[in-house]
């Protein structure tokens, strides 16, 4: 934790030039906490009796607290920021709250994704935006795993989307037009921020209209021989992909590539998405319907959301 209050219940933070042997409390329990400066961990205050307190629990990591310092120090430049904001009526402490209508969320380790929905839906019960920005260990790497398709957004302007944060090259990365191809492998384009530019405007970057050039993908000649490998090692997904298809009366392995065109589609997930309220059936069907009529199969166009309705 970053924030302690004095006697007067002054909230202090890490951040100020402090003296180490001062008496500070916890501002959520108001439990005593000792300042806690080493050579390689943020300066941070820590509880000196374990409580049954939100800020007790959080174990945080030098990741997660230096990325929520530097995300204060540049906002509090330009707007009304606050860190580590109890909200007493859920329990919960947001890592900062901008403008009292956003909160902004850094996630540096894997969570129970009930647990993911259950402070999603609390800070919208309690009228907060939510933006989760991923720490190192939840980065895209190249499959979506269940709890990452669960921090995805989704905007008509640049599809799904999902916000990264790096410590090491003190940036923001968006991650957005995210597709999967049929192994599961995520395309997707990426921007960035330096951590110290306009993080405001960078936020705001989802809900703006945006040209986007579209993406060209080739698609996978060797297609069929990873479905038989897949099958072989009866992969979930084409194991019940095959079973459908023999109950048509039709052997997967006997088809064309062409046949499996579309090979990149948008993610989907049988269980809905966490942050994602927007119906997105229409927007399923009408890319479904646009590469129905494509009759060049080698190459795949992937065009914002928006690009489809319109057609």
């Amino acid at each position: 934790m970053l924030v302690a209050i004095d006697d007067l219940g002054n909230r202090l933070t890490t951040l100020d030039n402090l003296p180490k042997t001062g008496i500070y409390y916890c501002p959520v329990c108001k439990g005593q906490v000792s300042l806690k400066r080493g050579k390689v961990k943020q300066a941070h205050f820590a509880h000196k009796n374990l409580l049954n307190c939100p800020n007790s629990s959080l174990n945080e990591s030098t990741e997660h607290l230096l990325l929520k310092a530097k995300l204060y120090q540049n906002l509090k430049k330009s707007e009304e920021v606050t860190i580590e904001t109890f909200f007493p009526s859920i329990n919960q402490i947001a890592d900062l709250q901008v403008n009292h209508k956003l909160v902004l969320e850094v996630q540096c380790s894997s969570l129970p994704p009930d647990r993911l929905v259950e402070r999603t839906k609390n800070y919208r019960d309690n009228d907060q935006y939510i933006i989760w920005l991923l720490g190192k260990n939840l980065w895209i790497k190249h499959k979506l795993s269940y709890l990452q398709k669960q921090f995805l957004s989704f905007s008509w302007s640049i599809g799904f989307y999902l916000w990264e944060i790096d410590l090491e090259k003190n940036c923001l990365r968006l991650c957005y037009m995210i597709h999967e191809d049929l192994m599961g492998k995520v395309t997707c384009l990426t921007r960035t921020c330096p951590l110290d530019g306009n993080l405001m405007s960078f936020f705001r970057m989802p809900f703006q209209k945006m040209n986007l050039e579209p993406i060209k993908v080739k698609s996978d000649s060797h297609l069929l021989q990873k479905i038989q490998k897949a099958l072989k090692y009866r992969n979930k997904y084409w194991m019940l992909r095959q079973e459908k298809a023999y109950q048509m009366g039709i052997n997967l392995l006997c088809l064309s590539v062409e046949d499996f065109y579309p090979q990149y589609n948008p993610p989907k997930c049988e269980q809905g998405f966490c942050l994602i309220e927007s119906d997105l059936k229409p927007f399923y069907d009408a890319f479904e319907a646009y590469n129905k009529e494509i009759s060049n199969k080698d190459v795949q166009t992937l065009h914002p959301p928006s690009f489809y309705v319109k057609i």
